[in-house]
């Protein structure tokens, strides 16, 4: 059963009277929880005693208070201004939105296909709230170590009380999960584990469960095997900012491989729904799919391209910057999707920027044209003449490498590892691929030391180069 131990303090104030100043070391509290309290209500004083070394009374008509410790499990987590994503890492005694947050100025959202709103919170999700400054803050409770339960779809998780490694989730059924973990800071990122009292985002095929420790996941966010990864032919960074939020990165560019789609061999990741309003966000809508993403890479004979962003501004943001720096050959028209009747301007290679002033837009064109000179380049730079192996590198390797090779027609590729006994060990690629330079990232995380040889098969080329795994 749970422990609670009372202590009661009675004092009286000097002639000088209130306020009376009660401080202690709070690096030094052992594993519980230490709350001061006063013994009226519980609530006209109610001070969390790790969160603060001191406490000044100014009431004078109290002259008790009480310490209150119970031996539960402690959670502590730091919160940014304005919007966060959070979670409850742990069973407490009320699950109560203001009993667990009470500083948070907004609702608690959870999503199930749109945002929806409540009032008490559960283990296992996560949840958007908004707070009127920086905060820390501690959950006490009992540990959980339930699945955590998902929906077909985007899903707003957390984990329990402890930091967990995302190679660590598994899934059931196996292999759901489609997409990689985002976190929020003032904006979406790829995160490779769950921190206590965070919210995060994935994405699953079907519904099913979560759960936290696994010997492997059979999923996107950790295929040991493949990932083919090209660096454009050409990115052009675009910083954007609202003036109130952090800077977004933004890229477009230029290859030889990319689609109209999410072209994720060149580092377009599908995100998450954006924020709730009041929270500074942008990204790129891809052309033929309800995706967005942080980058957008085109490839066709046309010269030309656009690129459409939608946005949401932060609170009492005056607009939307973006700033770049244009490579040679290359220019940028920002325009509005009515035409360019609101705003329409153009800019030539080198550095620029501009500013959406009218706030009640929320989306525009980004239209990038390419010389002739940079097509005939990129034709020449990414179109092999003849099929190719390079040599892993590094090699040695522990426990990546990476393996590149070249298509000079699209071909029906396989590349896969053999140990040095002959036997087929992993698969590496096995599927069509388009002509040009093609780079695998190959994880042996599983696998012992020794010599292993890697085999290119594409039409009627073969070849076998032998790398090794130094552990």
């Amino acid at each position: 059963d749970e422990k609670e131990i009372v202590w009661t303090i009675q004092f009286q104030p000097s002639s000088s009277g209130y306020p009376i100043t009660l401080s202690w070391d709070n690096t030094n509290l052992p594993f519980g929880s230490f709350f001061l309290k006063d013994i009226i209500t519980g609530e006209i004083v109610n001070i969390d005693m790790k969160l603060q070394n001191n406490f000044s009374l100014t009431n004078e008509f109290i002259n008790k208070l009480k310490i209150v410790y119970k031996e539960v499990y402690t959670a502590t987590s730091s919160y940014n201004k304005d919007w966060d994503l959070v979670s409850v890492p742990l069973k407490a005694e009320s699950m109560e939105v203001s009993s667990l947050f009470s500083e948070s100025t907004s609702n608690a959202f959870y999503f199930e296909g749109s945002y929806k709103s409540t009032k008490n919170l559960e283990n296992g999700k996560g949840y958007w709230l908004k707070f009127p400054e920086n905060i820390t803050q501690n959950i006490y409770g009992d540990k959980f170590t339930e699945p955590i339960k998902v929906k077909k779809g985007w899903n707003i998780i957390g984990g329990n009380n402890e930091e967990i490694p995302i190679s660590n989730l598994s899934s059931n059924p196996a292999g759901i999960i489609s997409s990689n973990i985002y976190g929020f800071d003032s904006g979406y990122s790829i995160t490779d584990k769950l921190v206590p009292g965070y919210g995060y985002w994935v994405k699953t095929s079907e519904d099913g469960e979560l759960n936290f420790s696994g010997s492997k996941v059979l999923s996107k966010i950790n295929k040991n095997l493949l990932k083919i990864n090209n660096e454009p032919f050409i990115k052009i960074p675009i910083t954007a900012n609202d003036g109130v939020g952090d800077t977004i990165l933004l890229n477009v560019g230029l290859d030889s491989l990319a689609t109209n789609g999410l072209d994720e061999n060149l580092g377009e990741q599908e995100l998450p729904p954006l924020p709730p309003l009041g929270a500074f966000d942008i990204r790129f809508n891809l052309p033929d799919t309800n995706m967005t993403t942080f980058s957008d890479y085109r490839f066709t004979e046309a010269n030309c391209f656009e690129h459409e962003i939608t946005y949401q501004l932060g609170d009492s943001s005056n607009g939307l910057s973006l700033s770049w720096d244009l490579p040679a050959g290359v220019t940028l028209k920002i325009s509005d999707m009515f035409g360019g009747t609101i705003f329409n301007e153009s800019f030539e290679s080198g550095k620029g920027s501009y500013t959406i002033t009218n706030t009640n837009i929320n989306n525009a064109k980004l239209s990038i044209c390419y010389s002739d000179k940079i097509f005939t380049e990129i034709k020449l730079e990414l179109i092999p003449t003849e099929y190719s192996l390079s040599q892993n590198y590094p090699n040695p390797f522990n426990p990546t490498t990476k393996i590149r090779f070249g298509i000079p027609k699209e071909s029906k590729v396989t590349l896969t590892v053999y140990n040095i006994l002959g036997e087929k060990i992993i698969e590496l690629v096995n599927q069509q691929l388009k002509v040009g330079y093609h780079e695998v990232e190959y994880n042996a995380l599983e696998f012992s030391s020794g010599i292993y040889f890697y085999r290119l098969q594409a039409g009627d080329f073969v070849e076998t180069k032998k790398m090794i795994l130094l552990k």
